[in-house]
């Protein structure tokens, strides 16, 4: 892996339970720092799985997943890469977890076990910035 590299796939494949076919199938990517990249297909086409990939929220049948030099097949590597990648869903109402927004916006830091003044500290930030 060169030294630059974010993002490494090696063989990648991935099957949901009770599918016939791989949602994605021998995948090799690399992503590198500063490198912007667009991953376009038709609905089905296995977008989505491959971006569950980088944050460890699927981990391939096979092949390795590499963020940040960790493999997301050992706990070390699914924690950084969640703490690293975030990700919105295509329907991001579907995640407001909370009627209140600093609630919703604390449930990030809350789930990293932050300290509660760190997490306040955080929610402030966010809202100013983004001017809520």
């Amino acid at each position: 892996m060169t030294g630059n590299c974010l993002v490494r796939f090696s063989g990648v494949s991935y099957t949901y339970p009770g599918a016939a076919a791989p949602a994605i199938a021998d995948i090799d990517l690399e992503i590198a720092s500063g490198e912007w990249m667009a991953v376009l297909g038709c609905n089905g086409s296995g977008k989505s799985t491959l971006a569950k990939h980088l944050n460890a929220l699927l981990v391939p049948a096979q092949g390795d997943c590499f963020v940040d030099e960790l493999n997301t097949r050992s706990e070390d590597g699914k924690r950084s890469a969640r703490r690293a990648v975030s990700m919105v869903f295509q329907n991001p109402e579907n995640q407001i977890i909370a009627a209140v927004v600093e609630e919703d916006v604390a449930f990030g830091p809350e789930n990293l076990g932050l300290p509660p003044e760190e997490i306040r500290e955080r929610v402030r930030w966010a809202l100013d910035v983004s001017g809520l």
